[in-house]
Formats: structure tokens, sequence, C-alpha cells
């Protein structure tokens, strides 16, 4: 019985690592023999899509092996910020570990892989929240590794002690102003900057950042005074560094290869001079400098498809066997159902409203709603009654971008009778937008 216990154990603990990683296998290249761990688990950026992006070039079209490590829901579902996470015993072996989380608490025993991973040396990639990649309660084993970390000789935790900065804050207003992405230009010599023009363009917002002695500055940022990539620059933010090089200390003192970028969202990387700054710094953590060159393919494997980047704002539903092969879509195609539409004002509590939307849609949902902008706007607008139902889809239509270009149809509609707001039943909705309201 000990040993059927044994088995069942066995064979659960590999169905979730097959939940819960994929395996992008190349077949030549200068990186054949070599493996990429990647852990993808944050909650805004959407590490879920950026990871697997940068892990199937990096196996098509240069033959390395690419281990892509995603947080899940209890579904085995690709979650945004979970801890749920299993695998990282393909650390043990790895040649780097490439990094793009936020405030993870995991299990014990997937923590002592990254543990022993850092004490041997393995060279690390981190992007945007890996500065703060941990939170861990202040008893736990691993509670060192804490953004916050006040554990003697490893002040600040992962962040500073690997990366070079815990998190800090942002700098300017993120969601709102994007980011020029400016080569230092007495770096411009670097190898890591081979191919990579003078300017790239994310929409992630500037990360404070903090440049130690021990740092090779290769970029700064410069917020923008909105999303737009030719936007003028704030001038009342003077650029910052935002992506470097430096060593950090194994457990027997010997020093081993870092490349950090306060970047990294999944949007980010479809600027071709910032995609090819992180391919080539990943190739550098690597020692694979050599390798390096200007036209180096960094071309997309399959059809990508970033996300706008918010919280809660992951594709649901998508389990990391969805992502296979080459050709799967990162990621698949949400049911475009909804627009969301109300009328803040008739309802008289925009927190009303929104906590009743998120109660009643929130098995329907897959996207952040804007809820200021939703006020914004329904100011003008009159609820019309029941039989006008296809002009309120074509009015959510054109003004959906208000809303947020990730949400396409999303209805909410209230009948006024004696001046009091009563839900129609959503019921009777659902099966007019399955009818009408796809597109």
């Amino acid at each position: 019985m000990k040993i059927l216990r044994i088995l069942v154990a066995a064979a659960v603990s590999l169905s979730f690592l097959q939940a819960s990683a994929i395996v992008y296998q190349g077949e030549a290249g200068p990186g054949l023999g070599k493996h990429i761990v990647f852990l993808a688990s944050d909650h805004e950026y959407r590490s879920e899509e950026t990871c697997p992006a940068m892990a199937r070039i990096l196996a098509k079209h240069h033959g390395f092996k690419c281990t892509v490590i995603f947080g899940v829901d209890a579904e085995g579902f690709i979650q945004a910020g979970s801890s749920n996470v299993s695998g990282l015993a393909a650390l043990e072996k790895a040649d780097l570990f490439f990094i793009f989380a936020r405030f993870l608490n995991l299990p014990d025993d997937e923590m002592a892989h990254i543990e022993a991973y850092i004490e041997r040396g393995g060279p690390v990639v981190g992007l945007r929240t890996s500065s703060h990649a941990f939170q861990i309660p202040e008893k736990s084993k691993y509670a060192k590794y804490d953004f916050r970390s006040k554990f003697p000789g490893y002040e600040k935790g992962f962040g500073h002690q690997v990366l070079g900065n815990t998190w800090v804050g942002h700098y300017g207003d993120n969601h709102k102003q994007g980011t020029r992405i400016i080569t230092m230009p007495e770096q411009r010599g670097n190898v890591i900057l081979s191919g990579v023009g003078e300017t790239a363009f994310t929409h992630a917002g500037a990360y404070v950042g903090k440049a130690a002695a021990d740092f090779t500055v290769l970029t700064q940022s410069q917020p923008l005074v909105s999303m737009e990539p030719n936007a003028a620059p704030d001038e009342k933010k003077p650029p910052m560094p935002s992506t470097w090089t430096r060593s950090y200390a194994a457990k027997n003192g010997s020093m081993h290869r870092v490349f950090h970028s306060t970047q990294g969202a999944s949007q980010d990387i479809l600027d071709d001079n910032y995609r090819r700054l992180i391919f080539n710094g990943t190739l550098w953590a690597m020692s694979m400098e050599s390798v390096i060159k200007p036209d180096l393919n960094i071309s997309f494997v399959g059809p990508f498809q970033p996300r706008k980047f918010s919280f809660r704002g992951e594709v649901k539903k998508v389990k990391p066997s969805d992502l296979a092969g080459w050709e799967s879509p990162i990621m698949p195609a949400q049911p475009e159902w909804f627009i969301f539409f109300a009328s803040a004002k008739r309802l008289g509590n925009v927190g009303l409203f929104r906590d009743q939307a998120c109660y009643n849609f929130r098995p329907w949902c897959s996207h952040e709603i804007s809820f200021s902008a939703l006020a914004r706007l329904d100011l003008q607008l009159v609820l019309p009654p029941m039989h006008q139902r296809l002009s309120l889809l074509e009015m959510c239509s054109r003004h959906h971008s208000s809303c947020g270009r990730s949400i396409k149809m999303m209805i909410w509609s209230f009948q006024m009778a004696n001046n009091k707001s009563q839900r129609i039943n959503f019921s009777r909705w659902a099966r007019f937008v399955s009818q009408y309201g796809t597109s």
C-alpha cells in the first residue's frame, strides 16, 4: 500500500508539472545543449506572454531548450501572479534562470531549487517586477529573499542582492506615460547593444533605477507625456537607469553574471530594438557574447498577440499546454462577448456599480475594466429600452476604445422605472449577446 501511495503521489506530481510548465526544444543553433528555465508569474505586465514568446525565439531560431514555468490556479489554468508553481527542479542543471515574477511566496520545495541555483552561481536574467519577485512572511524558511528583507547579509532580498535593485517605485505615471529607452552613448560598443537602435519604445512606465558602482548601465528610461511612441519627453523627469549588467556572489564567493531590465511587458517586446536588447542580454548572461551578431533572428515564432498590461488582465482559461508547439497563438483568442456599459450617474454610486459588476460578471469577464473611463463615458448616455438593444451594441462598438482596447463586448443595462434602477435578467442578455454580440 505504501508503494502504491508513492506511485500515486509521483503521478500527481508529474501531472502537475505537465500542467504548470511547457518545454520548447530547439533542434539546431548555438544554443543546442543549453537549457534556459523561465519563471513567469506576475500580476500585471503579462509575463505569461513575454516569457513563452522569448522562449520560442531562443529555441526555434537558436537551438536552446527552454522550459517555461507558469503560475497556475487549482485547475491548472494560467493565473497571473500565482505562487502555485511546479517544475523548478529543472534549475538543477539549467544554464540560465530567466525570471519575470512579482510578490511570489512559493512552496518551500520549489523555493529550495531557486536557492540552490543562486548558491551555485547560475547566471540570471530578470525583467521588470523581478526586483520584487518574492513577498515571503518573515518567519518563513526563505524569508531572506523577500523584497523587504532585513536578513543580515541579505538585506532587501533577491532583487537587491542578485539583480541590483529591490522595488523602489514608479518613475512617472504608469499606464499614462510610455517610456523611451535610450542607449548610453558610451556603451554603444557594448556587445549587448549589437543591432540595437539608439532608442526603443516600451508601453510599461519607467521605474526608479538606482545604479550602484558595480553596474554597467546600458540604457536609461525617459518617461513620455503620453502612451504614444513619438510623444515628447516629460521635461520634469530626466532619464533614469533602466538596463544594466552586474555580478552577484555565489555561496563560495565567486561572481556570476546578471542582466536586468526594468521593462519587459509583453507589449514592450513588440519593439524590435527592445526585444533584441533582451535577447542579446540573455546570450551575454550565459557567456555567449561571441555568438551575438547585429542581425541574429529575433522574429516571433507563431502568432504573438500581447494584451494590454493590467492587473487581472490575463487571458482566462488557458493552460500551458495550450501554448505547445511553434504555431499556437500567444495568447489564444478570448471569447469576445462583451462590452461593459453602464450609467454611473443613474446608479448614483460608482463604487456600488463596481462591486456589483465584479460580483455578477467575475465568471464571464476576462479583462481589467477601467471604471473611471466608464464613468466618463456614460455621463451623456440615456439607457435605451429593451427594443433598442441593437442600437446599444452599435453605441458600445463606437465607444469601446474608451473602455480599453482589450474589451470588446460586455453589456450591463438597467431599466429605469419610477426613477429606480433594476437590473435586467442577465440570462436574457447573455442569449442576446451570443446571437448578435460577436464581431
